[in-house]
């Protein structure tokens, strides 16, 4: 082992546990599973220096300048301009010095993320170049293809984002590329884009949910509070055979019609879970699911109309609408909400309630709940993601009656059938779920049964009847397996709970009480600018006093639901463009932000405490 390669796996060993141990793979020559580029590298000297190379396809790549790399970082850095704040996002480490040069003017609070797409490359470096400075600043995170996690899971580059990201971050982010690096690994600076973009989309489509449905989420995590207390666990279920139980998920796209009679030849014989809006098309069928799914904040009255739905097990979340649990009388199981004080209280009791992960579709968490519970063959019906025959939904479903304009957001995609078909680009993102989903679980296979629509890349292509033949051959009693869960809560658990949510009115009062006293701390602080008179230890006690405050709220898990009912005016502050000018301009600038966000904190508590009343 050279002695560089030395150095930097004991700085790796310390503080990139998963990246060394991929290390220690390549240093024994074990790549089974990688999934390697096939590209090569290596490092020429040149006046005592080495210059990194990559090779594709017979062509020979840069990646440093041929002599001093001092001059070519410089008018990068120039032409660079970050704002404040800026995070980073990087394809390609290289030979570190993009990464060394963004870590000295990072901001604080800030991170840089590189994403390399060659492990065996990292392993060349680690071997000529000392990166030991750069990979013990904890501002830097490391992700490797090879190192996401294949469960679906907290581990891939979009959820790592996701959860890096916030909604604040998007117009001063940085994406960069370190040179060259799209020419020898096109494919995966394709994937790191198209997440990284996605990320963003999906990032301002939940502020767009919150601002739509923030006042819903607080009524509908008050209400269900009860629910989730008689709740059965997710956790405690578990299919034993996978190959003997298949799911069929049914949404109602246009296509579920033609296959409703192969549904119920499938009944008793594969765990049949359906979409809300898909319920009143199997019941008018006297098709009765074995689960139906339910996690949007609003949903029309009319899909539960049926007395039947409520002898029907419910997959829900605490945000779910008020409408689906109307004289329920079958079990209610919950995934992890969106709402930290909620969850706060569940992880403090070491409760395990899965995240139903979802692109917007309710079809989406259906999946998620088959692979947490370990189905492992996903059959796909009415999932058309297009408007087959100019329909957006299926006959006998609620929003088929709709008048819906079918030309808003129009796109086309890529159809079963191999033709482009009209969709829209709602359903073009929850068709990337579908298959960002399957990449990402490959002990999984997931049957696309739908008979029409956009086609689901990686997705086996299948008759509903085909599939009812080929894999719903044994009998299985899914009542009796959904009875078979244990209480989410024990009797002391719902004691607790219930004294917890009691608590959150005191919480939301002081919570009022130290929002009262910083908007005063910054009308002092404002005056004492205007009058010029702020450079003194006064005006430095005020500015920690409200720093403090500003820490309180973000540590106080009760802030969700003030959040949520000012949502529409916390964006419009948010996207509200800094201003310019002196020192002064800009701190006059920060106060006025400062004490308009206090004082829409504050209108968001006298909601709250309007609807505990």
């Amino acid at each position: 082992m050279s002695t560089l390669l030395g150095k930097n796996l004991n700085i790796l060993e310390s503080y990139h546990r998963d990246v060394f141990d991929l290390m220690e793979r390549l240093s024994r020559e074990d790549t089974v599973g990688l999934g390697l580029p096939d590209t090569e590298f290596g490092a020429e000297t040149i006046e005592d220096r080495d210059v990194l190379y990559g090779i594709k396809e017979g062509r020979l790549f840069q990646l440093d300048s041929m002599y001093s790399s001092d001059g070519l970082l410089d008018i990068w850095e120039a032409h660079l301009d970050p704002l404040f704040g800026a995070k980073f996002l990087m394809f390609g480490l290289g030979n570190g010095m993009y990464a060394r040069r963004i870590l000295k003017m990072l901001s604080p609070g800030a991170f840089l993320l590189v994403y390399e797409p060659d492990c065996r490359l990292f392993h060349f470096v680690l071997e000529h170049f000392d990166l030991t400075d750069i990979l013990k600043d904890e501002r830097m995170i490391l992700m490797f293809p090879q190192t996401e996690e294949k469960e679906f899971a907290e581990g891939d580059l979009f959820h790592v984002l996701g959860a890096g990201l916030e909604y604040t971050d998007i117009d001063a982010l940085k994406r960069l590329t370190y040179m060259n690096y799209e020419r020898l690994y096109p494919e995966e600076h394709a994937y790191f884009e198209t997440t990284v973009t996605e990320v963003i989309s999906s990032m301002v489509a939940n502020r767009d949910v919150m601002r739509r449905f923030g006042e819903s989420f607080v009524k509908n995590s008050l209400g269900n509070a009860p629910v989730l207390e008689r709740s059965l666990a997710i956790s405690s279920l578990h299919i034993d055979d996978p190959e003997k139980v298949p799911g069929i998920i049914v949404s109602s796209g246009p296509s579920l019609g033609k296959n409703i009679e192969e549904l119920k030849r499938a009944k008793g014989r594969a765990f049949i879970a359906c979409a809300d809006s898909a319920v009143s098309v199997l019941l008018k069928a006297d098709i009765v699911p074995d689960m139906f799914f339910c996690v949007d904040a609003k949903k029309n009255k009319g899909h539960f109309e049926d007395p039947r739905v409520a002898d029907i097990p419910l997959c829900c979340d605490i945000d779910t609408t008020r409408n689906a649990f109307v004289s329920r009388r079958a079990p209610e199981f919950f995934g992890k909400g969106r709402n930290p004080h909620i969850s706060a209280f569940e992880e403090a009791r070491g409760m395990e309630l899965p995240k139903l992960k979802t692109g917007g579709s309710v079809a989406h968490a259906a999946m998620s709940f088959m692979l947490q519970i370990g189905i492992r063959r996903i059959i796909l019906v009415g999932q058309d993601l297009a408007y087959t025959d100019n329909k957006s939904h299926a006959e006998g479903s609620l929003r088929a009656s709709w008048q819906l304009d079918l030309s808003k957001n129009e796109c086309y995609m890529e159809g079963i059938d191999g033709t482009q078909v009209r969709s829209s680009h709602e359903f073009m993102t929850y068709r990337n779920w579908f298959e960002r989903a399957i990449t990402m679980r490959p002990d999984a296979e997931v049957i696309n049964a739908t008979e029409g629509g956009a086609r689901i890349h990686g997705a086996k292509e299948m008759t509903l009847r085909e599939a009812v033949d080929e894999y719903c051959t044994s009998d299985f009693d899914a009542s009796a397996f959904l009875l078979g869960a244990k209480p989410l809560m024990s009797d002391e658990q719902r004691a607790e709970f219930e004294a917890y949510m009691g608590d959150l009115k005191t919480e939301i009062e002081k919570l009022s009480t130290e929002i009262r006293s910083g908007l005063r701390i910054y009308d002092e602080m404002y005056k004492m600018v205007w009058d010029g008179k702020y450079n003194n230890p006064r005006f430095k006690k005020l500015y920690d006093k409200v720093c403090d405050v500003s820490a309180m709220l973000e540590e106080s898990s009760a802030m969700y639901y003030v959040d949520c009912m000012v949502q529409k005016e916390m964006t419009e502050l948010m996207d509200r463009p800094p201003a310019t000018g002196d020192d002064r301009a800009q701190l006059i600038d920060t106060l006025e932000r400062g004490r308009d966000y206090f004082a829409t904190v504050n209108k968001g508590i006298d909601k709250v405490e309007e609807i505990l009343k």
